[in-house]
């Protein structure tokens, strides 16, 4: 109803009542004709005016935004195929810049956001083909209560080395992962991987977790919670085998989704660990009302406060009152044994990064802390 309510009302725009064309989806394609062109400031101001009031759909109102790319011919192409990528770059730049925009290509942005148009096409043919460019490496998790710290976890990381493109960073490859929609099958695939890679560590270490993350967008837009519970089963692991991750940036988009979905992890008995935290966001009301199990210092944090009194301060007393709140703490980002000592004198259970290892392939994985005696 909406979109037929739309295509409506830029069909009365002067000027392009003829040359409107729905792609799919939410996505139009408007052509300015030459004969209109001196009016194309005009028509676009008149399609953005379309969008600032709201949408009386069955007895109520919708409010929608909108987001446009703008690229002209014959200077910035000669084809439609080509003119329509370019237009398609310069929205992408419009819902990066917080959408509601209007963005013009420039052979500057094509540079840059050409190569996301590759990596989206590259990873789609990557996950049709079974996710066989992805892998899977694991960083140990350490117990430093006892007198030797012992890897009795690890968390999952994604890998990509793309056929075409050559190795590309998560910090690159995972947002396009949840903007294209493709997380929620890739997260299925990693999850599996997890806990099958969790029930063979399980041989040598009773109760070894691996860590997942979780993005917002598989708790907003799949059935995650249930995937996680049947991999539990088919694994024929506990439920505890499985430590799931949100970072605190995620919570910022907290509704009841995520409520719902917290609610049900606790119910299941599966853990749940806030990473990142200290990054900025999030604050200890988290502690109490999402049922954590786990927090996890985020690496910059830790960082700082291993360097600063007042921020060693905070750590301390942090570890302290989650402690106090039966919530386990895992501090990131530790490089050297001066700061494994130091952290022994907090109450920090667990401690993760390069000092213990890098995450590597699972094999590797194996070969050095699942046969040492």
């Amino acid at each position: 109803v909406l979109l037929k309510a739309i295509s409506h009302a830029v069909q009365r725009i002067r000027g392009i009542e003829n040359t409107c064309y729905r792609m799919g989806g939410d996505e139009f394609v408007i052509v300015v004709p030459p004969e209109h062109y001196e009016n194309f400031e005009q028509i676009v101001e008149n399609i953005r005016k379309i969008f600032e009031k709201p949408w009386f759909l069955k007895d109520a109102d919708y409010y929608c935004t909108m987001s446009m790319g703008i690229v002209t011919f014959p200077d910035l192409g000669d084809s439609v195929a080509d003119l329509i990528k370019k237009a398609d770059i310069a929205m992408y730049e419009s819902k990066k810049a917080g959408k509601n925009r209007v963005s013009n290509y420039t052979l500057e942005i094509g540079s840059l956001s050409g190569r996301r148009l590759d990596m989206e096409k590259n990873m789609r043919e990557a996950t049709a083909k079974g996710n066989q460019e992805f892998e899977i490496f694991f960083q140990p998790i350490m117990d430093i209560r006892g007198e030797k710290p012992k890897c009795t976890g690890a968390e999952a990381l994604i890998r990509w080395n793309s056929t075409e493109l050559g190795f590309i960073s998560p910090a690159e490859f995972i947002p396009i992962l949840e903007e294209s929609g493709l997380i929620i099958p890739v997260g299925k695939w990693v999850l599996n991987q997890a806990m099958a890679t969790c029930k063979k560590c399980r041989e040598f270490v009773p109760e070894f977790r691996v860590n997942v993350n979780i993005s917002y967008i598989q708790v907003l837009k799949s059935n995650v919670l249930e995937e996680i519970v049947k991999g539990l089963d088919r694994h024929k692991l506990g439920a505890d085998g499985i430590v799931i991750e949100l970072t605190e940036s995620g919570f910022l988009e907290s509704n009841a989704y995520l409520i719902r979905f917290c609610n049900g992890l606790k119910e299941r008995g599966i853990p749940l660990a806030l990473d990142d935290f200290g990054t900025g966001y999030s604050n200890f009301h988290y502690l109490y009302n999402l049922n954590l199990n786990t927090i996890k210092i985020d690496r910059s944090f830790t960082m700082l406060a291993l360097q600063n009194t007042f921020e060693h301060n905070l750590l301390q007393h942090m570890s302290d009152m989650v402690h106090d709140s039966d919530i386990k703490l895992c501090v990131e980002g530790i490089e050297t044994k001066e700061q494994v000592d130091i952290l022994r004198k907090t109450k920090a259970e667990m401690i993760q990064g390069y000092y213990f290892g890098k995450p590597v392939p699972k094999e590797e994985f194996y070969d050095r802390f699942m046969t040492e005696e």
